[in-house]
């Protein structure tokens, strides 16, 4: 088998059923910088760059377009926009799972609601299996497709209680995905719920609960959620874990305009999107030119 084909033509299937259900249902393309001048996660996990001429200036390739997604559906048409592009993370250790540059579908939604996000999602997962081209793609490398017919939800204490364990990690996701799989064969786990203290800083969060959540089956293939409003905190935050807040300024008048209006969104790496839908794991065996933390970059 040529595995070069195998890896080109599955991305080339993911990427034009991509666009297709996106420009189909009202969303509008967009295109956020790759280059950015803020810190948005630990420092030791993002990728420098270097330009000469600006040696005084921080830079770093863009982990996630989520600041300009969020600014997007704010500001034009429908507030419905999504991107197809690259995403960059200083990951140090792989496990097969993680790389250094993956391909990334990000989508935001002008709403209030939790479930306007999710039901975007769980209808652009199911709708895969209509998709002629992408079913007749994956169906010449992989003798069994994992396209669910359902999306499960289940909250994360239902899910905890479930395991008879105290948090949700890799091991438990496989384990979630074993025990929905025996009453729902093909079907995937929209996880919800979270507690507020393991989620990311940007989603909204109550006293104890985030209106977030993850899709899962035997991995993490998507995370996301609402974005939270309380702009004040929200800045506290980043000041008081060290980040400079000075390049938010642009973000952060916007969405002072912005205040009775909220976005929501998720970002979905598509190699485990079809990893998933082949049934592997393995970053290595999707990406036509690997970029992951365990090897060398050969080409």
């Amino acid at each position: 088998m040529d595995y070069l084909t195998k890896k080109l033509e599955m991305q080339e299937a993911i990427i034009e059923y991509s666009h297709r259900y996106f420009l189909s249902n009202g969303f509008k393309p967009i295109q956020s910088p790759k280059i950015v001048p803020f810190i948005d996660d630990e420092e030791g996990h993002l990728i420098k760059v270097y330009i000469p001429g600006k040696e005084d200036e921080k830079l770093f390739l863009s982990r996630s377009p989520q600041l300009y997604k969020e600014i997007a559906s704010l500001k034009t048409g429908n507030g419905k926009v999504y991107e197809l592009g690259p995403v960059f993370r200083g990951e140090p250790f792989g496990g097969g799972r993680r790389a250094n540059e993956f391909l990334g579908l990000d989508v935001e939604i002008r709403t209030n609601e939790l479930s306007a996000v999710t039901d975007v999602l769980t209808d652009f997962v199911l709708n895969a299996k209509h998709d002629d081209n992408l079913v007749k793609t994956l169906k010449k490398y992989s003798d069994k497709i994992n396209i669910p017919d359902v999306v499960v939800p289940i909250t994360y204490v239902e899910a905890t209680k479930l395991l008879a364990c105290d948090e949700i990690g890799a091991v438990e996701e496989k384990r979630l995905s074993e025990k929905i799989k025996s009453k729902n064969v093909n079907s995937w786990i929209l996880l919800t719920e979270f507690p507020s203290k393991s989620r990311g800083f940007y989603q909204l969060k109550g006293n104890e609960l985030s209106d977030s959540f993850d899709l899962i089956a035997d991995w993490e293939i998507c995370s996301g959620g609402l974005r939270r409003r309380d702009i004040k905190e929200y800045i506290q935050l980043l000041h008081d874990i060290g980040w400079s807040v000075k390049e938010f300024e642009p973000y952060i008048n916007i969405i002072n305009d912005h205040l009775n209006q909220n976005t929501g969104g998720f970002g979905i790496g598509l190699e485990r999107l079809v990893g998933t839908m082949i049934g592997t794991n393995i970053i290595e065996e999707l990406q036509p030119y690997p970029r992951i933390p365990d090897n060398k970059i050969l080409f």
